[in-house]
């Protein structure tokens, strides 16, 4: 995969082709595949998966002694995206714990090899090494030697960019080479030796005993003069330089054997337990005596002294009139010109006690250097250069001159200051002895001290307007560093006078309203971006996403010098651009700071740390849980409505259907049990910095909640009378547990008459949410199916519902409904259309009563010529009702039918029928009744399907006359009737 990656294979789809040999693979009968050989057959992938894992370091050496460092990674890295300055080597794995050392690779160091692939070998350059040495902690095992790196070190070929972390050293390989001198230097009036090595040494293991001074070249026949030191004070050392002050012994034997006058007459030998390395490695030890020349002269006893000067701050010249001729101590002919400017002071009167100006002005904070603007009457120079007018002098007869050309640490100290040299009257000058020579015999110049400071014969102050020479933008930190030709009043900055553009017009300009400055009076000042300022830059992708879009203008009103000139303006539309290493692009994850919850609107809103992509917001990463553990109870939004806008806050709506389901798992009731967990996919800052997740346990609390309080409301019902059911369907999820049917009432009309409150029912539905579907009981059904013109249409269909019917899953109590008069029609009305049926029957033939009982209300208008009675025996007797009376009753389901004396005295005449309960079975047609809804019965027409009867009574009363009609003595026959 790495091979694939390094050759550039792959890159996306239609450069992925496949070929193969027909050996490649065979089908189940042996058949070998058909191959595909060249490109023209090749196979393009059908589906290609973009590498997005991010490389991460697995191993990493360290060899101190060859200066290199090699680096392993998970895959093919890009090694031009390689960036050797975001690396630290520490100590500690840790970098806040106080005793951790730390240091920055940087330039010095660079990739030994340009191919790509998971392994990376660098050189350390000099600097970088001598600096790991030089800190005795750091990198001598791997106890103490860690790596930082970060996410912007480097990017595989799909340019995902490093995991960051710090990691220990895998391998280690100490310092083992031998250090060597490579220069040296001696001071012979101050007898001070300087020794200098090519690499980073122990001073403490100096033995000043091992070192030895000599003569390169000795007199025909005469023996090598050798001075063995004695000792001395060891007085610097700075890495691979180390300074020693010879004891006053060797100083003068030197002296006697007329060493080191000239350099012929003057080298230095080390043996080889003269000094170690910081690994304790002995010195190389010099077979050769070095020729690097200090000469000691002794001429004429008067010194040179500077007469007068004069100061211009405006072209940051000191000219300076001495006595004769005088040369920077040290040259040597015919370079007879310049001064030592680091021992010249200025001050603001002839004595002054000002002891802080001992301080080197380039070691202080910007703290100091600010205070120091304010307080200070005294600055010692700290260089310059310099040229004197040696030669014209000779020939004019005029005094030497030498012109110092300030430097531009010491100008803009100078420029800063409020106490001194800002005019002639609190300008003065001294001098030590150093600061030049008389070049015959090196002599130096007479000092002038504290107390006889010399006034400026004239001075000229600062008049020019400075520049800005550069600026660099950091898009991850928001911070604008503007780098200006002189010292700027960082007080009279005015941000708003500040425009970045992204290009030369002001289509995509931001004006610097809200930053502020971290600096001090400086030509360096540092610009923090507010908030505001770098999320609207962040926002604008035409505006500071490279230094290609990257530009600066500013009016002549944002800062002003020392001196009060105004800054040199830049215009708009020739605005200056940043430079390409002066641009940092924006590295930082974005993170979730702040989200609230509103559970009436289901409007989530998210604040981040940063402007964020709005394009690549998907809600469908996010999923609630009742606390931050990964596994506690949760649901992940399905379906939300995300923002189009981009910005710090992202508004999320969420679908109603997963604001109810939440309600339905009784998730984020309340602020306790509301957390928020989502991967890094989530969202995008505007450079493609992914979200900061939260998961694995690390869910995020809501930060302001807002509970559900808004009562849910009806939005409609379906009436069902098949089954004498109500589905009602609710704005949002309901606790079925809480539903009360005495809480609804129905009515024929939208206006109030005589309306029907029920009087129960039961609940169907089991599970909580939008829907609830319950069933009348009997007695409220009867009724409506008995009622003319009442709940058999829609338009007579009209229900009511108090807050106690139902409430929502917050225990918010249902809204009146309707919301608007009294009563509200059916969403949806379907009729009855199931045909009733009788499901059973008795039948009495002492009282000679039929009781038929219906599935359903029915109507009370019996066709009785519809029923049949049989006895229930294949080709037996049977009798259909001739009349009747149907009695009245309370109950619609059950009819009773009072049978005609005819049709009772028939059925007992019978010898089979209805003599018993299995001899009593009835048949009947569709028009026997029907409904409310004018179905018709369902009939049973004959014996296979006829209704045997549920209870039946015999005939159990003695007859007796019941009328005597007639007696014919003729013919014998006396007729009458019985009961």
């Amino acid at each position: 995969l790495n091979e694939i990656k390094r050759k550039e294979i792959g890159e996306r789809r239609t450069t992925s082709l496949l070929v193969f040999g027909a050996s490649a693979v065979a089908d189940m009968n042996a058949l070998d595949v058909i191959p595909v050989y060249n490109d023209l057959s090749a196979l393009v992938a059908q589906r290609y998966t973009y590498d997005r894992t991010r490389p991460e370091l697995v191993h990493w050496s360290l060899d101190m002694d060859a200066r290199q460092l090699e680096l392993s990674f998970t895959e093919t890295i890009q090694t031009s995206s390689f960036n050797v300055t975001s690396l630290v080597v520490q100590s500690q794995k840790n970098y806040t714990v106080n005793d951790v050392m730390r240091v920055h690779l940087t330039t010095s160091s660079s990739v030994l090899s340009t191919a790509d692939g998971p392994l990376v070998v660098l050189r350390l350059g000099v600097e970088d090494a001598d600096n790991l040495k030089l800190r005795t902690g750091l990198a001598t095992s791997e106890e103490n030697t860690f790596l930082t790196y970060v996410a912007g070190t480097v990017h595989d070929k799909q340019q995902n960019y490093l995991v960051p972390g710090t990691q220990r050293v895998n391998n280690f390989t100490r310092d083992t080479t031998a250090p060597r001198l490579v220069a040296f230097g001696i001071d012979m009036d101050s007898g001070n030796l300087t020794l200098t090595f090519d690499e980073v040494v122990n001073a403490s293991s100096l033995v000043k005993t091992s070192i030895i001074l000599g003569s390169r070249i000795t007199p025909s026949g005469a023996a090598p003069v050798r001075v063995t030191l004695t000792g001395g004070l060891l007085v610097a050392c700075h890495g691979n330089v180390v300074s020693l002050v010879l004891t006053d012994r060797d100083l003068n034997v030197i002296k006697f054997y007329d060493l080191c006058a000239r350099e012929a007459r003057c080298a230095v030998r080390l043996l080889p337990d003269a000094i170690t390395d910081v690994s304790g490695n002995l010195l190389n030890a010099t077979s050769d005596l070095l020729n690097i020349v200090r000469p000691h002269l002794v001429g004429d006893a008067t010194p040179p002294r500077l007469v007068s000067y004069d100061l211009d701050l405006d072209s940051g010249q000191l000219v300076m009139t001495m006595s004769e001729h005088a040369r920077k101590p040290g040259d040597i002919a015919p370079h007879y010109e310049g001064i030592n400017a680091a021992v010249i002071s200025i001050q603001a009167a002839r004595y002054s006690n000002d002891t802080f100006s001992l301080v080197n002005i380039t070691e202080m904070s910007a703290l100091q250097r600010f205070w120091y603007a304010g307080v200070a009457v005294h600055y010692t120079l700290t260089g310059g250069s310099s040229t004197s007018n040696l030669s014209t002098s000779n020939t004019l007869g005029h005094p030497p001159v030498v012109v110092l050309e300030l430097n531009t640490v010491d100008l803009n100290v100078l420029r800063s200051l409020s106490r001194v040299a800002t005019s002639r009257f609190n300008t003065y000058i001294t001098v030590v002895s150093g600061m030049s020579e008389d070049p015959s015999t090196g002599r130096e110049n007479a000092p002038i001290v504290n107390g006889n400071a010399l006034q400026v014969r004239l001075y000229t102050g600062d008049v020019t307007h400075p520049t800005l020479d550069g600026y660099s933008l950091d898009m991850d930190a928001g911070v604008v560093e503007l780098t200006f030709s002189e010292t700027v009043n960082v007080s009279s900055l005015q941000p708003t006078a500040l425009i970045l553009q992204g290009g030369r017009t002001l289509t995509d300009s931001l004006v610097l309203a809200g930053s502020t400055s971290s600096s001090t009076d400086n030509p360096v000042v540092r610009l923090l971006l507010s908030k505001n300022d770098l999320d609207s830059l962040k926002l604008n992708r035409r505006l500071a996403t490279s230094w290609n879009n990257t530009f600066l203008s500013m009016s002549a009103a944002a800062m002003a010098d020392m001196a009060g000139n105004a800054v040199v303006e830049i215009t708009s539309r020739l605005p200056q651009q940043v430079a390409a290493q002066g641009f940092t692009e924006d590295a930082s994850l974005p993170v979730l700071e702040t989200w609230n919850l509103n559970m009436n609107t289901g409007v989530l809103d998210m604040t981040f740390s940063e402007a964020v992509d709005a394009a690549t917001l998907l809600p469908t990463e996010l999923r609630l849980q009742d606390d931050m553990l990964e596994d506690s109870a949760g649901y992940a939004i399905r379906n939300a409505t995300t923002p189009t806008v981009n910005g710090v806050v992202m508004s999320v709506l969420v679908s109603d259907g997963d604001l109810n389901n939440i309600k339905v798992l009784q998730l984020c009731t309340q602020r306790a049990d509301c957390y928020l967990s989502y991967s890094t996919s989530l969202i995008k800052d505007m450079n493609g910095n992914v979200v900061q997740d939260a998961q694995d346990g690390n869910a995020s609390q809501v930060t302001a909640y807002t509970p559900d309080t808004v009562a849910p409301r009806i939005l409609g019902y379906d009436i069902f009378m098949s089954d004498g059911e109500v589905l009602i369907s609710f704005s949002e999820s309901v606790n079925v547990s809480s539903f009360n049917p005495a809480g609804l009432s129905f009515n024929p009309s939208a206006i109030p008459n005589n309306p029907h409150n029920l009087t129960g029912g039961s609940r169907l539905t089991a599970q909580n949410g939008l829907l609830l579907r319950f069933a009348f009981n009997r007695d409220d059904l009867e009724l409506f199916r008995m009622t003319p013109n009442f709940l058999n249409s829609v338009f007579n269909t009209y229900m009511s519902a108090l807050p106690p019917t139902i409430r929502d899953m917050a225990g918010n109590p249902l809204s009146f409904f309707p919301s608007v008069g009294p009563f509200d029609d059916a969403t949806r009305f379907v009729p009855d259309t199931v045909n009733p049926t009788l499901a059973r029957f008795s039948l009495d033939m002492d009282r000679g009563l039929l009781n038929l009982t219906f599935s359903e209300s029915v109507s009370a208008s019996l066709s009785l010529a519809e029923i049949t009675l049989l006895d229930g025996f294949s080709g037996g007797s049977s009798f259909t009702l001739r009349g009747g009376r149907v009695l009245q009753t309370s109950s619609h389901y059950e009819l009773s039918v009072l049978l005609s004396q005819d049709d009772v005295f028939a059925i007992q005449a019978d010898d089979t029928l209805a003599k018993s309960k299995n001899s009593t079975w009835l048949v009947h047609g569709a028009g026997l009744t029907r409904d409310s809804g004018n179905n018709d019965v369902l009939p049973r027409f004959n014996a296979t399907n006829a209704t045997n009867a549920d209870v039946y009574q015999r005939d159990a009363t003695d007859p007796n006359v019941f009328e005597f009609q007639r007696l014919d003595l003729n013919d014998r026959v006396l007729t009458g009737s019985l009961n």
